[in-house]
């Protein structure tokens, strides 16, 4: 399959690039800066509305895992900000691009996360058809998911990646975390 990918060089997106690609997988990165405009990339700018929308083409699917870092510094005023536009803007820019394809790709998985069921409590079951949160992040990843709407409506299947925290080996070992965990 070919598969485009926002967020590919992020933690998560690096280790689906080369699960993806080890499977025989061609993966098209959707990425802020590339120099050369050959290149087998689709550039955007979520800030300037401007993306690559032709490239595309011909993709069977699309993964959509960019948004700024939720534990790279404190959650000030202005870096919520930067959070909920992040994925909105990008959401939103990304899907108006897909529904005007002649070809959409089949399906788009779009990153969201657990957090919009909001502050969970003790042992508390929770599925997909659970309430969504009143907090923060749960009004984030409502807006995030509704942000999907243009993709679904030109017929592009969305399904909504709800993670919640990833680790690693090597973030684990170097926090002092016992890693003897399998994937």
């Amino acid at each position: 399959m070919k598969i485009a990918m926002t967020g590919s060089s992020g933690f998560i997106g690096t280790a689906l690039c080369e699960a993806l690609t080890k499977k025989g997988h061609t993966i098209v990165p959707v990425v802020r800066t590339s120099f050369d405009p050959q290149s087998n990339v689709v550039r955007w700018d979520i800030h300037r509305k401007f993306i690559e929308k032709e490239k595309f083409e011909g993709c069977d699917a699309v993964i959509h895992l960019a948004g700024a870092n939720i534990a790279r510094k404190r959650w000030s005023k202005s870096y919520k900000q930067e959070i909920l536009a992040s994925r909105v803007e990008g959401t939103n820019l990304l899907c108006d691009a897909l529904s005007g394809l002649k070809n959409p790709p089949n399906v788009l998985l779009s990153g969201s996360a657990i957090g919009v069921y909001g502050s969970v409590a003790g042992d508390q079951h929770i599925d997909e058809n659970s309430p969504c949160g009143q907090d923060f992040l749960a009004s984030v990843c409502q807006q995030w998911e509704k942000a999907t709407v243009p993709a679904q409506q030109a017929g592009i299947r969305v399904v909504h990646l709800r993670t919640a925290t990833v680790l690693s080996r090597s973030v684990c070992n170097k926090q002092g975390i016992n890693s003897d965990f399998r994937i």
